[in-house]
């Protein structure tokens, strides 16, 4: 027995037979759909909840990032003249309440906690799907939240036409949100999603 084993030994740890680990699926050649893996890297993202609510070392560069990312000082502006843009009631209502529930500095701070910590990030806009195919959501939309990313998977078509001229919605079913063994179908087109790369393929 070398040293490794005795030490997983001594804490009541035992071996393991390679048939007791789980075998990768290999991907099909022409689904790409494995490339919206949201584990990244490969693993549970409610792991990585676990741990940031649990260790401190990992919590605290996770919120000192977030934090000044939600202090920073957020303003419309026009392109032409670069000059700030004070009268626009839906921009004004997202920089100070995008929901009923959390400030715009508290959302931002939540969306990259979820970020950082998972590698995946989305924010929603809830308004019917009837708007959901208007080019300018916001103009439409006055209630915007995050999402929990370990409780959001993505639905795609079998075949996945990824590297292809394919509308959005095409590649993308949709965004499918499970709380308490409660599905709710999300359209792609009411979601931004924030994803860390990943550049594996197989």
């Amino acid at each position: 027995m070398n040293l490794t084993n005795k030490i997983l030994s001594s804490f009541g740890y035992e071996k393991k037979s390679v048939a007791d680990y789980p075998v990768k699926v290999e991907s099909n050649p022409i689904d790409y759909s494995f490339l919206f893996d949201y584990g990244t890297p490969f693993s549970a993202s409610s792991n990585f909840i676990t741990l940031f609510e649990t260790v401190p070392e990992v919590a605290f560069p996770i919120l000192y990032i977030s934090d000044r990312i939600a202090g920073g000082n957020y303003q419309l502006k026009k392109l032409k003249d670069d000059s700030v843009v004070w009268d626009n009631e839906e921009i004004n209502k997202l920089l100070s309440n995008p929901n009923s529930i959390y400030n715009f500095g508290e959302s931002i701070r939540q969306f990259f906690c979820y970020y950082l910590a998972t590698g995946n990030a989305y924010f929603k806009a809830s308004l019917s799907d009837t708007f959901a195919k208007k080019e300018e959501i916001w103009k439409w939309c006055d209630n915007y939240w995050v999402l929990p990313s370990s409780n959001v998977s993505i639905e795609t078509p079998f075949k996945v036409p990824l590297f292809s001229n394919a509308k959005r919605e095409e590649i993308i079913k949709s965004y499918k949100l499970n709380i308490n063994g409660n599905p709710e179908q999300i359209n792609p087109n009411l979601i931004y999603h924030k994803k860390d790369i990943n550049l594996s393929t197989s």
